[in-house]
């Protein structure tokens, strides 16, 4: 049974209508059928093979999916006009697992992947050869995901996964890189305590629940990264690596203009020793409320640094993880935030 029927959509209506000006029952009207459509839709999504990628019918590309011995889970896509290759590996934790003793581990042990493996010891050349080769490269760490990713010219998708799969097969870990590392990470922590964005962002983190990771620091400094115990910061680094970089955590997308066997070949040479099979981790802020009940209803106010005003209204949702295929979240926030003729956000200027 639906959630949110015609005639549930005819109640609303009705009451709304007393309720509110005139200008605001179109939108109404337009999200509760959005969302009927869009539980619809999480039903079919929910059907689907995880390796069966929806295609546009105009879509010429070719999509595989494997999984490697180890549990490393691979999309392969070959595009045969693609002039620039790419790919990104995505792992399914981030700073939420940081130790208690360590803020911003996570974060940490990101940038030191950077810094050189076995295989390709100069710290600096991963990098200078996806630069070299009008490349990009970067990675990320969420709360719930860490990504790494580089794109480069087509011709140099070959030796950029050969330096790229190191980073996940044999890291250095080098003790100087480390100190010049922890050095990198405070700057990048001083610039970011001069943005308003990140300084609200702490904002909401101190106002969450205490028990849930996202209360934490997880960006790191100096301060975090030297531990309160004296303890060795290389070793944790490499501890947390051991215990959670592991194959079958793991995801890999490749893009690339060879044929769909040459890159299935491709990943299989490059990524088989990349470590696998670890116990899975519990994700124990799943089933912990973010929210803190006596903050709810709440107004806060943030002083700015900059010269700017903002207004942001924030709900606690359920978690989307889950919800990954159809993205209610996203669909309903495209609704909202549209900002075309009748939409709210022209209604809003108008006042």
């Amino acid at each position: 049974m639906s959630l949110v029927g015609s005639d549930f959509a005819a109640k609303i209506t009705n009451k709304a209508a007393g309720a509110l000006p005139r200008f605001f029952l179109v939108p109404l009207i337009f999200l509760l059928i959005s969302i009927r459509f869009y539980l619809k839709l999480s039903k079919y999504s929910s059907k689907r093979a995880a390796n069966s990628p929806i295609k546009g019918k105009s879509d010429t590309l070719i999509y595989e999916h494997i999984q490697l011995p180890n549990g490393l889970k691979t999309l392969v896509i070959h595009d045969h006009t693609a002039e620039t290759a790419s790919a990104t590996i995505s792992f399914n934790f981030g700073s939420f697992l940081d130790p208690p003793e360590y803020p911003g581990l996570a974060h940490f042990l990101e940038h030191l992947l950077f810094m050189g493996t076995e295989k390709y010891r100069d710290e600096a050349e991963y990098v200078s050869f996806i630069s070299e080769n009008s490349g990009s490269c970067n990675a990320e760490t969420s709360g719930e995901y860490t990504l790494y990713h580089f794109s480069i010219k087509a011709d140099f998708l070959e030796p950029a996964l050969d330096r790229f799969s190191q980073f996940f097969t044999a890291p250095l870990f080098s003790a100087s890189c480390v100190g010049k590392e922890i050095d990198a990470i405070d700057s990048e922590f001083l610039i970011h305590r001069q943005h308003d964005f990140q300084r609200y962002r702490h904002v909401r983190a101190f106002l969450t629940n205490l028990s849930h990771p996202f209360h934490n620091f997880l960006v790191a400094n100096k301060a975090t990264l030297t531990g309160k115990d004296g303890g060795n910061i290389r070793d944790e680094v490499i501890s947390f690596y051991r215990n959670h970089y592991s194959a079958d955590r793991m995801s890999l997308v490749v893009v690339g203009k060879e044929p769909i066997a040459d890159l299935i070949k491709l990943v299989k040479d490059k990524f088989p020793n990349v470590p696998g099979s670890l116990q899975p981790f519990d994700c124990y802020w799943k089933h912990i409320s973010r929210a803190v009940e006596e903050n709810l209803g709440s107004i806060i106010w943030v002083k700015t640094l900059q010269l700017t005003r903002t207004i942001e209204f924030v709900w606690q949702i359920p978690d989307q993880m889950p919800l990954y295929m159809s993205k209610p979240a996203s669909f309903l926030a495209g609704i909202i935030g549209h900002d075309g003729d009748g939409g709210y956000f022209d209604v809003w200027e108008r006042f």
